[in-house]
């Protein structure tokens, strides 16, 4: 969870810094698409042991998965506000 915050601020400082397009688009994609991958195996993780205990998952497993979306409304946000 920890990561996935700090991946969202790099992603969405890291545009705001570097003045080219192709290098802040990627300055940008690759951290998002990490919090992506943790985010999903975190939560791919906890349903499966969830699963395997006959458990159902705590809602609280889908939280490093939220941070993407977070992320997603932050972009929305800097765009609309620059």
């Amino acid at each position: 969870m920890v990561a996935n915050f700090v991946l969202l601020v790099v992603a969405l400082a890291s545009p705001l810094i570097v003045d080219g397009s192709e290098a802040a688009a990627m300055l940008f994609a690759l951290p998002m698409a990490l919090i992506l991958a943790i985010g999903a195996a975190a939560a791919i993780r906890a349903y499966i042991l969830a699963r395997r205990e006959s458990l159902p998952p705590r809602w609280t497993a889908f939280l490093p998965l939220s941070v993407f979306l977070l992320g997603i409304v932050g972009t929305l946000l800097v765009i609309y506000f620059k």
